[in-house]
């Protein structure tokens, strides 16, 4: 019969099963999480259900007698104290990813969890066929051994690089998100200390479950908030880069140069129009274009705008394409105005007032990079790559790339250029965030 304490972790193990199940299907089914975050929590609560069932089972048989019984005794024991473990790893490479850390796994307080994580596991193996941390003998009675202690020591350490890493990084996280990694952090601390102690109620289970809950919520909320928030300013880059791509200037030239082609080539004319109206159509479908596109749909607008361009400065303007990776989302309407510039404000204001364009992209490593070319006017950075925090007027439109890229990809634009010598911009996105949800 279960009574006493039995009874109450018997109780714990059921509702933790029963709370994680709910997380795990409104972690599916949520539709403001990103995919990363969606991730992270769908593996949390599978977890938490699989290590909960585990203390289910050795209550349930916890009082069974026999060689079998203290095998599936052995086996569970195994399973949750290696889940447990697993969860406080996670945490840390889930803060690092919701402050901004591209390259999370790099990081030195990740390596220093997986290393800890790899020590306790080890550990946990090693004490199948030593019983020096804990033994299920043969009648199924569980004792702990004499260097118990010793296995606790790393998921603590994990759990104190959760904190500091919390604290490193709150800068770069909500308040709702501090709060949510705080409780996450210290709660089951708190609780493995207890546990640790006082062996007995498995309030790691309880606490863990309880953190995990709090911390989806509070994420959620906080990405909510985001989503609006971003889905307005997006709407106002839009128009944005709508005004600063069809510019009076463009538009009068284009027109003048396609009057004087019809008096003197008319097939040239035509040809013209032709890219003329793709090159508005396309800035006009920008504005309903919510998510990035694939680079061969921009690409193919910026060459729309190139031909027109090469018809205006016939052998005054050469432009080369040295594509070698071009599986990669981009979004709409950030090549285009990045190549106007190298032609308008470089190779136009050269002292020759002609000259080549060109425009690259490579993969490197987990990046793509892009990069416009020119050989033109160029000017004053001492040729470094920087990221100025104002566009002057000989880089329009780069503010708004800028942040379309930040917001949308996660990317970046950087600017190297020489006076006399040409300019030279280049785009980075990070593959994992290629095309987003």
């Amino acid at each position: 019969m279960i009574g006493g304490v039995h009874e109450v972790d018997l109780i714990i193990s059921v509702a933790g099963v029963m709370i994680a199940l709910l997380g795990l299907v409104m972690s599916i089914n949520s539709h403001y999480l990103d995919r990363r975050a969606r991730n992270f929590f769908v593996s949390i609560f599978a977890n938490i259900i699989v290590y909960a069932s585990c203390i289910l089972i050795r209550t349930l048989i916890g009082g069974e007698d026999g060689a079998v019984w203290a095998v599936i005794s052995r086996i569970v024991f195994f399973a949750q104290a290696f889940l447990s473990s697993v969860l406080t790893v996670m945490l840390t490479g889930f803060m690092l990813y919701t402050s901004g850390v591209i390259r999370w796994w790099r990081e030195p307080e990740f390596l220093v969890s997986t290393a800890l994580w790899l020590v306790y596991v080890t550990l946990l193996i090693v004490t199948q066929f030593n019983g020096f941390i804990y033994t299920v003998d043969d009648h199924n009675r569980y004792s702990r051994g004499e260097f118990f202690p010793v296995i606790m020591i790393a998921p603590f350490i994990i759990m104190l690089v959760n904190i500091l890493t919390l604290i490193r990084r709150r800068k770069h996280l909500s308040t709702k998100q501090k709060q949510a990694f705080a409780l996450y952090s210290i709660l089951p601390m708190i609780a493995m200390t207890i546990q640790g102690l006082f062996f007995g109620i498995h309030l790691i289970v309880l606490s863990t479950v309880v953190a995990a809950m709090v911390l989806f919520g509070y994420i959620v909320s906080d990405q909510t908030e985001r989503y609006y928030a971003q889905q307005v300013e997006n709407e106002r880059l839009k128009v944005d880069v709508l005004l600063a791509q069809i510019e009076p200037h463009f538009i009068s030239n284009t027109m003048t140069t396609i009057k004087h082609l019809f008096k003197h080539d008319p097939v040239q004319a035509e040809k013209a129009m032709t890219e003329f109206s793709a090159y508005l159509r396309h800035n006009m479908e920008s504005l309903t274009s919510d998510k990035p596109i694939p680079f061969s749909e921009e690409l193919s607008h910026v060459k729309e705008y190139i031909s027109i361009q090469l018809i205006r400065f016939e052998n005054e303007l050469n432009v080369e394409y040295k594509l070698e990776y071009t599986d990669f989302y981009i979004p709409t309407l950030t090549l285009q105005p990045l190549v106007e510039n190298a032609i308008i404000h470089g190779i136009r204001k050269s002292s020759t007032g002609s000259g080549t364009v060109t425009i690259c992209t490579e993969r490197s490593d987990d990046m793509v990079q892009v990069r416009v070319i020119d050989d033109g006017a160029g000017f004053d950075n001492e040729g470094l790559l920087t990221s100025p925090e104002s566009d002057s007027g000989a880089h329009t439109g780069i503010k708004n790339v800028r942040e379309r890229l930040k917001r949308m990809v996660n990317g970046d634009v950087r600017i190297a250029s020489q006076t006399g010598k040409g300019t030279e911009v280049l785009i980075s996105i990070p593959l994992i965030s290629e095309k987003t949800e």
